[in-house]
């Protein structure tokens, strides 16, 4: 049974695995605008493409923890708004024509859908990543894969190997 789930994990490729329906961001949206939609559908990241669908770039969580420190004052600061305005409490304004495109990653970890899902894994631990961006020849996002996408596919398969050959001993289950 080890050998058969080993080959029907090494069949397995990104795009049967992946999250077909990606999220993307405009490159000439606000990064308010981007904070709602990776609200809205839960997300952390997403690729950012530009006016003619083409991946440009990538946004993630990230981005918008270095935005909000970059829009901190420095300690001086603190101390001179404290003393200039001591019954006012500090708090972060959006910076005048802070675009997705200010704030992005040019770079972009991406994988092809005929990848393996092991060749994945790898670019994974490589890059210290935890998803990628699946680009088609066109360079259009078609889909993205996570490390709990590649997780979840090797317990299905072990799963479905287990159910196949019930004969065979049960593993001892360790939580």
């Amino acid at each position: 049974m080890a050998t058969q789930t080993i080959d029907r994990l090494a069949a397995l490729r990104v795009g049967d695995v992946m999250t077909k329906d990606v999220l993307t961001v405009e490159v000439n949206q606000t990064m308010p605008e981007a904070a709602r939609l990776f609200t809205e559908n839960h997300v952390s990241s997403a690729p950012v493409v530009d006016e003619l669908g083409h991946c440009v770039g990538v946004l993630t969580a990230t981005d918008f923890v270095k935005r909000e420190s970059s829009l901190m004052p420095s300690n001086e600061d603190k101390l001179q708004l404290v003393r200039s305005a001591s019954d006012q409490a500090y708090h972060c304004v959006p910076v005048d024509n802070d675009y997705v495109r200010q704030r992005m990653s040019p770079a972009v970890q991406s994988i092809d859908a005929d990848a393996s899902l092991l060749r994945a894994s790898r670019v994974m631990c490589n890059e210290h990543i935890h998803r990628l961006f699946v680009i088609d020849p066109k360079n259009h996002p078609i889909g993205v894969i996570s490390t709990m996408d590649i997780v979840a596919a090797m317990v299905n398969v072990i799963d479905e190997m287990e159910t196949q050959a019930p004969h065979l001993p049960a593993r001892s289950q360790q939580n």
